[in-house]
């Protein structure tokens, strides 16, 4: 009976029955929400050795797989990771800031600068990214270039108050 209703699954739906990588990406995300912690990372493995992804999807893929290891303490993995995601999509400032963040809570102060950077470069109102810049910036003793990125955040935050009518 089961196979029966999927077939008609497929046939009233196509495409709906076979969950294919990006919903699995999907259910890895929510499962890893609902701490369902095995779950989603043999979805996130599915998802990137599937084949189905490539370019820009499979750079995300890695991303999230990165931010899951992250969270679990796993740095060797998440770096791994969220080089897997540059290397596939090296213009993607949010993948910039993940991997800086990691190098920061890491203790690679230079490192994570570099990064930060670059995700500023790449977005000037990435928010996160001047923030996080800025604290490297202050432990590394350069205080005057930390104030530039707190006046930039201050910037931004006065820009969206502005645009949300606050």
């Amino acid at each position: 009976m089961a196979l029966v209703l999927l077939m008609c699954a497929v046939v009233a739906f196509p495409g709906s029955a076979m969950a294919g990588a990006a919903q699995d990406l999907d259910a890895a995300r929510h499962a890893e929400l609902m701490g369902e912690s095995d779950e989603a990372r043999r979805l996130f493995d599915q998802a990137i050795s599937s084949g189905e992804l490539e370019g820009g999807a499979l750079a995300e893929a890695y991303n999230a797989r990165g931010d899951f290891f992250a969270v679990r303490g796993d740095t060797q993995a998440a770096l791994a990771d969220f080089e897997q995601a540059l290397e596939l999509d090296p213009d993607k400032a949010a993948y910039w800031y993940d991997r800086g963040v990691l190098r920061k809570e890491s203790g690679d102060l230079q490192g994570a600068l570099e990064d930060l950077t670059r995700a500023v470069e790449l977005d000037g109102s990435h928010a996160l990214a001047h923030m996080e810049r800025a604290s490297c910036l202050e432990r590394l003793g350069d205080s005057e270039a930390a104030a530039q990125d707190r006046e930039r955040l201050a910037e931004l935050d006065q820009a969206r108050q502005y645009r949300s009518g606050y």
